[in-house]
């Protein structure tokens, strides 16, 4: 038998099962922004159509166009959960990165918000994609040779504490409020309007609003720190999930927040009408805008829920009964993902 060449030995060339995990997440969010108009199209295409064939295949085309723009930041995630659980520079800045690419419909969402305020949107998808290919070249080109020693977390507890409790303030204060009063929508827009105006004297009273947009920062200030150190070494699903879908819900808030104050200052009003694209609800009137509102709520949902689990653990209480509790909050989080979505696709029970 012949015996190979030392260049035969150490050539090895690129196939799919040796590319990197984050390489096609990454390569999926380059996409992003030409996955966005493929909906669009499609929906075009079916209402266009008059053959009942043709009209499924738009259909499914349409189907398979919003999966596309689902998959994006789970793919993200998936890559995340795989990336080894090692120290190094390269093993960390992939986590980071990952964790930003979870995010990209918001993100993609704030970064259209200032690119139509400042003119040139027109330029987005360019420089998306030309932001993906350098956060690509900076992974490739990170050192994955040598581990960087775990530095001592000063006032982590006390983060810990600051974090949890704003964070459980705003859940109680507003964020399950605002939750709870999309989703009367699938009642009906106008109960939805009418909850909208009552809550509208608390959230928005003058005292009120600026004590809330400060604890949303304070909310961010602290995560990020929590995030970084959770980025160090990676390794655990559950904590790993906990601090993207916080990465997801501060670039939510950026990009909701920088809407919403940008109408506000345009004397628009940033009724259900604002929120979905027209009365008729996201499908009608913003459909690429669903994965962004959809995925929002699950994170939430699920980042209280995982929250929640790591309280209780730290406090003693028992594994099972912690599981069975993490379990009932998981199931909510997916009863009320359900439910808002419905009503932020237009369907309306009284309709």
């Amino acid at each position: 038998m012949a015996e190979l060449s030392p260049a035969s030995k150490t050539s090895v060339p690129l196939t799919v099962s040796s590319t990197p995990p984050w390489a096609f997440a990454l390569l999926a969010a380059a996409l992003y922004p030409s996955l966005l108009t493929l909906f669009p199209l499609a929906m075009r295409g079916f209402r266009g159509a008059e053959d009942p064939v043709l009209q499924g295949v738009w259909s499914a085309g349409a189907i398979a166009a919003m999966a596309l723009l689902f998959a994006v930041p789970l793919l993200a995630l998936w890559a995340l959960l795989k990336t080894p659980a090692r120290a190094t520079p390269k093993a960390i800045l992939t986590r980071r990165v990952l964790h930003v690419a979870f995010a990209i419909p918001p993100l993609y969402g704030f970064s259209g918000v200032w690119a139509r305020e400042l003119g040139v949107l027109e330029w987005l998808p360019t420089a998306w994609v030309v932001a993906v290919i350098a956060a690509a070249w900076c992974v490739l080109r990170a050192r994955d040779d040598r581990t960087i020693p775990a530095s001592r977390a000063h006032g982590g507890t006390l983060l810990r504490r600051v974090h949890g409790i704003t964070a459980v303030s705003l859940l109680v204060a507003f964020v399950l409020a605002h939750i709870f009063n999309h989703a009367a929508a699938l009642w009906s827009v106008e109960l939805q309007k009418s909850w909208m105006t009552a809550l509208r004297l608390w959230y928005r009273a003058p005292w009120v609003e600026p004590v809330l947009l400060g604890a949303f920062a304070v909310m961010v200030l602290t995560g990020i720190p929590m995030m970084l150190r959770n980025t160090r070494t990676g390794g655990h699903p559950w904590r790993t999930l906990q601090s993207a879908a916080g990465v997801y819900i501060n670039l939510f808030l950026f990009s909701h927040v920088s809407a919403v104050m940008f109408a506000r200052a345009a004397d628009r009003d940033t009724d259900w009408a604002f929120a979905t694209g027209g009365a008729n609800g996201l499908l009608a009137g913003a459909p690429n805008q669903i994965p962004y509102y959809v995925l929002s709520i699950a994170v939430v949902m699920i980042h209280v829920a995982l929250g929640a689990r790591m309280v209780l653990l730290r406090r003693g209480v028992a594994a099972g009964r912690v599981s069975k509790i993490f379990s009932a909050l998981m199931w909510l989080a997916g009863l009320t993902t359900l439910w808002v979505t419905a009503a932020l696709l237009g369907v309306e029970l009284t309709g």
